[in-house]
């Protein structure tokens, strides 16, 4: 994991810049991150994870059936099985 301070703008990782809302009442604190995938990276405050952030100008990954995305899945939890279907779907 690496150290990174929050600015305003969010996180600066491998050269791209990461935000998300919630980073917003971090500004100025100390995190460590970590790559979860190509365009999400894992921050941690005093080694609890706080969430993931995505990249700037990177739409999110969403289910074509119910919507659910990498930060807000299907109740219970869900996986993806293509790019844009989740396990709960498959047979929708």
């Amino acid at each position: 994991m690496e150290k990174r301070n929050i600015t305003k703008k969010g996180v600066k990782y491998k050269q791209k810049m990461f935000w998300a809302d919630f980073m917003k009442d971090l500004r100025g604190n100390q995190i460590l991150i970590e790559p979860v995938d190509i365009h999400h990276i894992a921050i941690y405050q005093s080694k609890q994870l706080i969430g993931i952030a995505t990249e700037v100008g990177v739409e999110e990954q969403k289910c074509r059936v119910c919507g659910c995305t990498w930060n807000n899945a299907c109740k219970g939890g869900c996986y993806w099985v293509e790019d844009d279907l989740c396990s709960n779907c498959v047979d929708n």
